[in-house]
C-alpha cells in the first residue's frame, strides 16, 4: 500500500500546471484574433506530402502532452513524498520460556526425572525461545533464551548425563556452588524471571520452576517475593515439585510454593504425578498463546525510486516526441533538454543523506561473531593503547545496534573453537559473552590457528540452513590473523554464509601483550623466549590471512583502524538478497522530493514556452 506523507503537498505541487493552463488559454484567445487567413489552402492541404506529415506532427504532439502529464503528475506525486507502507508482524516466535531448575542435595534423587520434563518441554514447544538457570547457593544462567533447538537439546543433555554418572561435581553446573548455605530458592527464582528481555513486546514470559522450596541459607528474596514480581513483570510461574510433600515441613513449603506461582497465574504440580508435565506443555501452549498475538506495526518505506523511474522515462519520451513534432530555438533547446535529462537522471538515482529512522528491525538475520581468543588479541597496539579484544568488543557493541533484532551466537576460536553463545535475540547476553571473553596465557597457549572455527562454522551453518531456511546468516570475524601453530585447521566454506565481514586488528609494527595474571599477582608482559631474542614477545596482524579468509567466506575484508569508522564495515557485509532490508530500515533520508519540485517548475515553465510558441 503506497501513501503519501504530505497529500497537502501534492496540491500546492500541482498549482503550476494550473497555471499553465490558464495562461495558455488566455493566449490561445490573443493569438486567434491575429491569425493571417490564407486563400485557397485546401489545394495545400490536399497534398499526400502534407497530409503525411500533419498525422506525423499530431502523433508527435499527442504523445508529447502524455508524456508531459505523466511527468509533471510524477513531479507532484514525488513532492509528495510518497512512502510504501510495509505491515511487520510480531515475532513469530512468540513464546520465552526459562527453564529453571535447583540442584541443591536434597533435589538429586529427583533432578533426572525433572531435566527429562525440561527435556520434553524443550521438544514438545518447536519454535519458542528457551533458557536454562540452575542454582543452589548461587544461581547460573547455563544459556540465555534462544530458538537454536540443536543447542538447547545438547545442553540439557550435558546437565542430564552428570546424574547418570553421579558426578556430583560436574561442570555441568558449575558455579551454582560456594555461596552462603545452600539452595537459595528465592534468589534463584528471582534470576530466572530477571531473565526475560524485550519487556516492552507483547511477547508471552513463562518461568517453569522445578524445586521441593526447602531452602538451607539465607535469602535476599523469598518465592512469596517472586510471585509478585512475575505478577508485577507479566511472567507466568508454572511450579514442578519433584516429590510429593511427606512431611508437615515438605508440606508447609509445598503450600508456600503453590500460592507464589498461581499468585502470577500459572499452575503447580508434581512431577510425579500424572500428566503434571502435560499439564505445563498444555498451559504454555493454550494460555500463553493468547497473550502473545499482537497488531502488527505500519513501517513508512520510502517509494520514490519506482516513481523516479517513471517520471524518468516519461520525460525522454517528451523530448523525443517534441524533436520529432517540430523544433525551438537551437541553444535554448539544448540547454532546456540537458537540465531535463539531468535532473531525470538524478530521480532514478534517488539521492539520500544519512538519518532518518530506523523502525523495521532485522529479525530475519542470523548474525554469528567468530572472535579469535588467542593470546596476539592481547596485544597493546590499537588506539590509546588499547588491546586488539578491547577493540573487538566495542566493534561487537556497535554490531548488534545495527542489526537490531537480529539472532547472535558466538564462537571463540584460540587452541580449539567453541560456541560460548547459542542464537539468541538477547544482545546483552552477547556482549557479556564476548566482554567477559579472556585472552589464552602463555603458559597454557598452545599455539593459535586463525581458521580453527571453520569446521564449527560450518556445522552451525549447515544446521541453520536446514532449520530455517529462509533466514539469512551472516558471519564476522573478528582477529589478527597471526598464525602460531603450523598445521592449519582447514579452510572456511561459503556455503550457508550470506554475507558479514572480516574484520582485521592489529598493526604492522606489532605490539606487547599481557599475560594474565595469576591469583593475588600482577599481570606481566609476555616475554620472548626465542634465542638470541631479549624483551617483550611483540604480536603483529597479518593482512593476508585475514584476506584469505574473507575470500573464502565470500565476504569483504576491512582493517580496522582508528580513523577507519564503522560504516566502512556493514556497507558491503551483506549482499545482494538483504539489501532490500537494508533500504527498508530507513537509515537514510531521501532527497528525491526536492528534485521532483524543481523538475516541476522547469517542466511548467518550459512547456508553457513552446505551447505559445507553437500556437503563434
Amino acid at each position: 500500500m503506497t501513501e503519501l506523507l504530505h497529500p497537502w503537498v501534492l496540491a500546492v505541487a500541482l498549482l503550476p500546471v494550473a497555471v499553465l493552463c490558464a495562461v495558455v488559454v488566455r493566449r490561445d484567445r490573443r493569438s486567434r484574433r491575429s491569425v493571417p487567413v490564407l486563400a485557397h489552402a485546401d489545394r495545400l492541404t490536399a497534398l499526400p506530402a502534407y497530409r503525411r506529415a500533419r498525422r506525423r506532427h499530431r502523433t508527435a504532439l499527442a504523445v508529447a502532452t502524455v508524456a508531459a502529464v505523466v511527468a509533471v503528475v510524477g513531479c507532484a506525486v514525488l513532492t509528495a513524498r510518497p512512502v510504501t507502507v510495509v505491515a511487520v508482524d510480531q515475532d513469530s516466535r512468540s513464546r520465552d520460556v526459562v527453564l529453571c531448575l535447583d540442584v541443591s542435595s536434597s533435589m538429586a534423587p529427583t533432578d533426572a526425572a525433572v531435566l527429562d520434563a525440561f527435556a520434553r518441554i524443550a521438544r514438545d514447544s518447536p519454535g519458542d525461545r528457551i533458557g536454562l538457570v540452575l542454582f543452589d547457593s548461587r544461581p547460573v544462567q547455563v544459556f540465555p533464551l534462544t530458538d537454536d533447538a540443536d543447542y538447547v537439546s545438547t545442553q540439557l543433555a550435558k546437565v542430564r548425563a552428570a546424574y547418570d554418572t553421579a558426578n556430583v561435581g560436574s561442570p555441568a553446573w558449575a558455579g551454582t556452588t560456594g555461596g552462603e548455605g545452600t539452595s537459595v530458592i528465592g534468589d534463584g527464582a528471582a534470576t530466572c524471571v530477571g531473565a526475560f528481555d524485550r519487556l516492552d513486546s507483547p511477547r508471552s514470559r513463562s518461568v517453569v520452576l522445578a524445586t521441593d522450596d526447602i531452602a538451607g541459607g539465607p535469602q535476599r528474596v523469598t518465592l512469596d517475593d517472586v510471585g509478585h514480581l512475575a505478577l508485577a513483570r507479566g511472567v507466568r510461574l508454572y511450579g514442578l515439585n519433584p516429590a510429593a510433600p511427606t512431611t508437615d515441613t515438605a508440606r508447609a513449603a509445598a503450600q508456600q510454593f503453590q500460592t507464589a506461582v498461581t499468585l502470577s497465574g500459572g499452575t503447580y504440580a508434581e512431577v510425579t504425578s500424572p500428566g503434571a508435565v502435560p499439564g505445563v506443555v498444555t498451559g504454555l501452549r493454550a494460555r500463553e498463546a493468547a497473550r502473545a498475538t499482537g497488531t502488527p506495526r505500519l513501517v513508512p518505506v520510502d517509494a520514490s525510486r519506482s516513481v523516479g523511474v517513471v517520471v524518468g522515462a516519461a520525460v525522454l519520451v517528451l523530448l523525443v516526441a517534441r524533436a520529432l513534432a517540430g523544433g525551438r530555438p537551437a541553444r535554448r533547446g539544448v540547454v532546456v533538454t540537458v537540465v531535463l535529462v539531468g535532473l531525470s537522471g538524478v530521480l532514478v538515482w534517488a539521492p539520500t543523506v544519512p538519518g532518518g529512522t530506523s523502525a523495521l528491525r532485522s529479525r530475519d538475520v542470523d548474525v554469528y561473531l567468530v572472535v579469535d581468543g588467542t593470546l596476539s588479541m592481547a596485544a597493546e597496539d590499537g588506539a590509546g593503547g588499547r588491546t586488539r579484544l578491547s577493540e573487538v568488543q566495542a566493534d561487537v557493541g556497535e554490531l548488534t545496534r545495527r542489526y537490531a533484532g537480529a539472532r547472535f551466537s558466538t564462537i571463540v576460536s584460540s587452541s580449539t573453537a567453541l560456541q560460548t553463545m547459542p542464537l539468541t535475540t538477547d544482545t546483552a547476553a552477547a556482549l557479556t559473552s564476548v566482554a567477559s571473553l579472556v585472552p589464552s596465557s602463555a603458559g597454557s597457549a598452545q599455539g593459535g590457528d586463525p581458521r580453527q572455527a571453520s569446521a564449527l562454522l560450518y556445522r552451525l551453518l549447515s544446521a541453520g540452513a536446514r532449520q530455517a531456511p529462509g533466514r539469512a546468516q551472516l558471519v564476522f570475524y573478528f582477529g589478527d590473523g597471526e598464525a602460531t601453530r603450523p598445521a592449519s585447521a582447514g579452510r572456511f566454506s561459503a556455503d550457508g554464509a550470506g554475507g558479514g565481514a572480516v574484520l582485521g586488528y592489529g598493526t604492522a609494527s606489532g605490539g606487547p601483550m599481557r599475560d594474565a595474571p595469576l591469583v593475588g599477582g600482577e599481570s606481566t608482559y609476555v616475554r620472548d623466549t626465542r634465542p638470541g631474542h631479549l624483551g617483550n614477545a611483540i604480536s603483529r596482524e597479518d593482512r593476508k590471512t585475514l584476506q584469505g579468509i574473507a575470500d573464502e567466506l565470500g565476504v569483504p575484508f576491512v582493517q580496522r583502524t582508528g580513523s577507519t569508522g564503522f560504516d566502512a564495515v556493514v556497507a558491503d557485509a551483506v549482499p545482494g538478497r538483504l539489501r532490500p532490508v537494508r533500504a527498508a530500515l530507513g537509515s537514510a533520508t531521501p532527497l528525491s522530493w526536492i528534485v521532483a519540485g524543481v523538475l516541476l517548475v522547469v517542466l511548467a515553465a518550459d512547456g508553457l514556452h513552446w505551447w505559445t510558441r507553437r500556437r503563434s
